[in-house]
Formats: C-alpha cells, structure tokens, sequence
C-alpha cells in the first residue's frame, strides 16, 4: 500500500517520528511516536494547509519556495497489516477541533495494542477520505520504506 505525506526536508525520512512524538496529534497524545501519512496526494495537501494555517505566521514562510517535500510511504503488501476503524466506533467527537483528548486516548490505545502497522481514519478535513495513523513500535515498521518524490509548493491561488 502506497501512502503519501508533506513534510520539511529535515523530517521527510525520520523513522523516529519525533513531531508527532514531541506534539501530539489527533490520534496519539505528546510522547507516542506515530507517523500520519494520508491515502492521496491531494488529502495530503489539504491536510498540511490546514495544519500549517493553524501555526499563523508561519504561513507565508513555510509556502513560498521549496521548504517541503512529498514523501512516498510504502507498506508492505499484507492486508493483515491494515487496519481500518469504523466512524461509528469512533469517538463521538473524533473531528472537533482542537483535536480533544479521547481520540488521543483512542488512538494511544491502538498504537500501545500494536496489532497492526496502519490504522486508516477518517480526515477531519474530509472524512469520506482516509488518513492513516502508522504504528513505529509494529514489527513490520521496518520493512515500510519512504522516499523523497520531489520539492512540494502550495500553488500561490489558494492565498486569494
């Protein structure tokens, strides 16, 4: 399975995970290691925007030149390493912003389990589209590999 992220240079290869680690997301609490990658380039766009958009002045500093990188993720080709959770089993919360703690919880619960490499999530930015939460800790995390695809810039039209 081949999954997609945008990222700075500096974090494009980290297999330690250490933005998620150190921040937090929706899906696992500061001090678990994730890696959130999304299921297509554009959900990976949308996703960035909105996260980056969230930073404030960062904005115009992150968009203008080649200060990211699309990254291909490829999982290895096991269904069983896949998993999927059904938005009814999801909390009932699951796309407030900010993002509150029991999907934190819910997500540290499924990391912790490591019964699977990936957990597809519903976007909170469009939840008919598919995010995945990657577990590090999973054995199989190993045999994922990422690369650099190419420098990713915002087309300069979505600032109006």
């Amino acid at each position: 399975m081949r999954l997609w992220r945008i990222t700075s240079h500096q974090w494009a290869l980290d297999r330690q995970c250490e933005g998620a680690r150190q921040f937090g997301g929706r899906w696992n609490p500061p001090g678990t290691a994730a890696l959130y990658a999304a299921t297509t380039v554009e959900l990976c766009a949308l996703e960035k925007f909105v996260h980056v958009g969230a930073i404030g002045g960062a904005v115009q500093g992150i968009f203008q030149g080649p200060r990211l990188v699309l990254v291909a993720i490829d999982l290895p080709d096991d269904p069983e390493l896949i998993h999927s959770a059904e938005t009814a089993k999801l909390p009932s919360n699951w796309a407030a912003l900010p993002a509150p703690a029991n999907t934190q919880n819910f997500g540290q619960q499924w990391l912790d389990a490591s019964s699977g490499l990936a957990l597809l999530l519903p976007s909170a930015v469009v939840p008919e589209s598919h995010i995945a939460l990657i577990n590090p800790r999973h054995f199989a995390f190993q045999h994922i590999t990422m690369h650099i695809v190419r420098p990713f810039m915002f087309d300069r039209r979505m600032f109006g």
